[in-house]
């Protein structure tokens, strides 16, 4: 398997609350093509192309075990939801979770860091609301005002 294409025909993405598709030999890509899968616990992503920011999981407000060993996902700890609890990871984010690892065995306490990194964590949350807010409102070139309000 190279893409993640197949994702996108699962009849009830939000069903969903276990997902292994690590160990393929996917293209390089972000995370973006999980964001669907809002009710999502588990999440194994091992051994793969994933690159980028973990900022698309933002989204997975029940998830609470994700593995991305051996991937080339480098930022966005600050995005992951809270209910997060184990993430299991080595290179650049093993890096900015040392001083977490669990009995080193590149799984990591992700509590115990949002608990150390709060600051951090509301920062970017405001942020994220500001740009979700943002993109609801459009003014035309005649200076026209439209705002979309999200579905209830």
């Amino acid at each position: 398997m190279v893409d993640t294409n197949f994702l996108t025909t699962i009849p009830h993405p939000k069903k969903l609350t276990f997902l292994d598709i690590g160990h393929n030999n996917f293209l390089e890509q972000d995370l973006s093509c999980f964001s669907p899968f809002i009710n999502l616990k588990w999440l194994w992503l091992y051994d793969d192309n994933f690159t980028g920011s973990l900022s698309p999981l933002a989204p997975l407000t029940k998830l609470w075990w994700l593995d991305i060993k051996d991937t080339n996902l480098t930022s966005g700890l600050e995005y992951l939801p809270k209910s997060l609890i184990w993430i299991l990871c080595n290179g650049k984010l093993a890096e900015q979770l040392k001083g977490y690892d669990y009995e080193k065995e590149e799984r990591y306490d992700y509590q115990a860091w949002r608990k150390d990194h709060l600051e951090l964590v509301n920062r970017t949350k405001k942020t994220m609301e500001l740009e979700y807010y943002e993109n609801q409102i459009e003014i035309s070139p005649k200076g026209n005002l439209t705002i979309t309000y999200p579905k209830q």
